[in-house]
């Protein structure tokens, strides 16, 4: 498999009582495989962008005998805290995205392709996390292949400038520009979403709100037969 990671940055760690912050200026992010490939990977972890971020992401969802590879811009999971001051630029290139989930079934194929996604907060498997959250000051541009800004269980996108967001048709599975399940994403409406902005907000694809939620796994079993 061929594997290229790089990561640029400058950062300090700033340390208060058992939490922890990374502090990043301008960063660059690229991940690039035949296969799996996410750009940022956080599981529990706050991240502090004080400049723009960009980053770009190639893989293959499919590939062999493999069928559901993760390919997504950031990842974002388990109460991670992202903090972005200015503006996101994601990319993510897939020419044989996912089409299933580990169970073969194509409405789980979107969980395994995003530009951004954050998700898997609050109670899981994994303990009594915080929600994971993903907050952008400035505008956030994304062009996936996939979904372009996904919240999932306790999981919170908040863009408070304007967006671009282009995704591209699929044969195979479902897709959408944002998509909202369990979870929260809001585009120029400030930190809760009430506050209607004035900046130019893009969306290419389809809004969605989706009363189901059995991605990473099965969150909450008793809303299956709902």
């Amino acid at each position: 498999m061929r594997r290229t990671i790089n990561l640029a940055v400058i950062a300090a760690l700033i340390i208060t009582g058992a939490s922890a912050e990374v502090m990043v200026s301008a960063t660059t992010v690229e991940s690039h495989t035949d296969g799996k490939s996410i750009g940022l990977n956080l599981w529990g972890e706050n991240k502090h962008y004080t400049d723009d971020l960009t980053v770009n992401v190639s893989g293959l969802g499919v590939n062999g005998n493999k069928y559901h590879n993760n390919v997504t811009g950031i990842y974002a999971l388990d109460g991670s805290q992202v903090d972005i001051d200015k503006n996101v630029n994601v990319t993510v290139a897939n020419p044989a995205p996912a089409e299933s989930g580990e169970k073969r079934r194509p409405d789980l194929a979107h969980y395994y392709m995003s530009g951004i996604y954050a998700g898997y907060g609050g109670v899981t498997n994994d303990g009594d996390n915080d929600d994971t959250r993903i907050t952008v000051q400035g505008n956030a541009n994304v062009d996936a292949i996939g979904v372009g800004l996904q919240a999932n269980k306790d999981g919170y996108i908040r863009i408070l400038g304007g967006a671009d967001v282009k995704t591209h048709p699929l044969t195979t599975s479902d897709t959408y520009s944002a998509l909202s399940e369990e979870g929260f994403v809001y585009v120029n409406t400030g930190m809760d979403g009430l506050k209607p902005g004035a900046k130019d907000v893009n969306m290419y694809g389809n809004i969605g709100f989706i009363n189901k939620n059995y991605g990473k796994e099965e969150y909450i079993k008793n809303q299956l037969d709902a």
